[in-house]
C-alpha cells in the first residue's frame, strides 16, 4: 500500500452503527457486523471499474505497525462486487485505535501497481510517495460496529 500513499481519499466517517438504515456488509467477517459485534463497516466506493481484487487492511495506529508488512490485524481481499459500493466488515478485537488501507488491485495480483491500482486509507491521508503518517489515519473505534467512509483514488 505505500506504493499507492499519493493517491489520497475521501475523508474518514468514523460512526457508531444504529443511526441510518441497516446495511448489510460482505467478506468473511460478515457476521460480526451483523450481530453488533466490535467490527469496522469500510464503506469502498469509487471504482474505476469491476475487475481484480479488493484488499482491506486494519492495523493498530501506531509508528510500529501501521503499514509495516506482516503487522497488519486483519486483511481481507476478494473479488470485486459487480456493481454497487462494497461495504466490507473487518472484525476487531476490542475497541481502539486503528488504521484501514484498502487496494483495488485491478489485475489481482496481489501487489499495488501505482500505475493501474486504486487505494485509499482512513482519514482521507494523501501523502507523496511514501506512506502517510500513522497521526494521519488513526481513528478510534468504538465498541460496536464502526463505519469508514473511503473514496478509491487511482492515477
Amino acid at each position: 500500500m505505500a506504493a499507492l500513499a499519493l493517491l489520497g481519499a475521501a475523508p474518514l466517517v468514523a460512526q457508531p452503527a444504529g443511526s441510518a438504515a441497516t446495511v448489510t456488509a460482505i467478506g468473511p467477517d460478515a457476521a460480526a457486523c451483523a450481530q453488533g459485534s466490535s467490527a469496522l463497516r469500510v464503506r469502498v466506493t469509487g471504482f474505476k471499474d469491476r475487475a481484480g481484487l479488493l484488499r482491506v487492511s486494519t492495523y493498530v495506529a501506531t509508528k510500529d505497525a501501521w503499514l509495516v508488512p506482516g503487522k497488519f490485524l486483519r486483511r481481507i481481499d476478494m473479488p470485486v462486487p459487480q456493481s454497487g459500493d462494497v461495504d466490507v466488515c473487518v472484525a476487531l478485537s476490542g475497541a481502539g485505535r486503528y488504521g484501514v488501507a484498502v487496494l483495488h488491485d485491478r489485475n489481482g495480483d496481489h501487489h499495488a501497481s501505482i500505475w493501474s491500482d486504486g487505494g485509499g486509507y482512513s482519514n482521507g491521508a494523501a501523502v507523496g510517495l511514501s506512506k502517510p503518517a500513522v497521526d494521519r489515519v488513526a481513528f478510534v473505534a468504538g465498541p460496536g460496529v464502526t463505519t469508514v467512509n473511503i473514496v478509491l483514488k487511482y492515477l
